[in-house]
């Protein structure tokens, strides 16, 4: 017998399903890296857009499921509809304005201190090394690759310090 489930909130299975012989994987698919953001708008917008570069495009979507970009496309395909026009990358653009209206400058500015403030400090500590930072509309995303996994105290404050949980003077 084979059992599968889908949840958002794997924290919420009861632990008794999680017991071996239970639930014996658990897989997190997590949202598509950045170097597949171009395939993953390229698939829920065939055959449309075939022949058109979606790079630049694709990295407005960075932290989007794949779900989110379905709807992306879905909304612009709309537009395209309403125009009476086939899906072009007009479309797109203006649906991806419509979800994820652009920062104020004053804001962005301050969200790109924020976001590099974390790759300085990880890179700084030996805890983790930056390898995507990224702003959105509702904020930015530092992706780093973890370094280091330790339990001494030094270590547990840097890995802190690198996320932002850390107060200052803490130390």
């Amino acid at each position: 017998v084979v059992l599968l489930g889908a949840t958002d909130h794997r924290d919420r299975i009861d632990i008794a399903g999680r017991r071996p012989g239970r639930f014996d994987r658990l897989l997190h698919l997590g949202c598509p890296s950045p170097d597949l953001l171009p395939a993953a708008l390229r698939w829920q917008a065939w055959p449309d857009l075939a022949d058109v570069d979606l790079t630049g495009l694709a990295a407005h979507a960075v932290g989007m499921s794949g779900a989110q970009i379905a709807a992306w496309v879905r909304s612009a395909r709309g537009l395209a509809r309403r125009e009476q026009r086939p899906l072009a990358v007009e479309h797109l653009e203006t649906a991806l304005h419509e979800l994820r209206p652009p920062m104020p400058d004053a804001l962005r500015w301050q969200v790109a201190i924020h976001e590099a403030g974390h790759a300085v400090v990880g890179a700084a500590t030996g805890v983790a090394w930056p390898k995507l930072l990224a702003l959105q509309a509702d904020g930015g995303v530092t992706h780093s690759k973890r370094l280091m996994i330790g339990q001494r105290r030094s270590e547990m404050e840097a890995a802190l310090a690198a996320h932002g949980l850390l107060p200052p003077g803490a130390r």
